[in-house]
């Protein structure tokens, strides 16, 4: 039997999510951009495919193509990112 979690997945997209929270909870994407990134831009870009960890934020960045596609607790250790050709790691603090 399905989670009920599971199944909420398969009816509303996380487009339609973020959507909802942009429009209807009137939360700024761009702002969360902001703080995901914290002003660390040119580090993002520099590292292009590789991981950034922040012990301040106690996160990690994954970084594919100079984009940040995914963000991890510090902690976690049940996702392992993929190593890219040239990967680098890097700390934001």
């Amino acid at each position: 039997m399905k989670k009920p979690e599971a199944e909420l997945r398969n009816v509303v997209s996380d487009h339609a999510v973020v959507r909802y929270m942009e429009r209807v909870l009137e939360i700024n994407p761009d702002a969360i951009r902001e703080a995901i990134i914290s002003g660390n831009l040119a580090l993002v870009q520099k590292v292009f495919n590789g991981e950034i960890k922040s012990f301040q934020k106690r996160i990690r960045l994954v970084v594919r193509g100079g984009v940040v596609v995914t963000v991890l607790p510090l902690e976690s250790s049940s996702w392992k990112p993929k190593r890219a050709r040239g990967e680098k790691k890097c700390r934001l603090d």
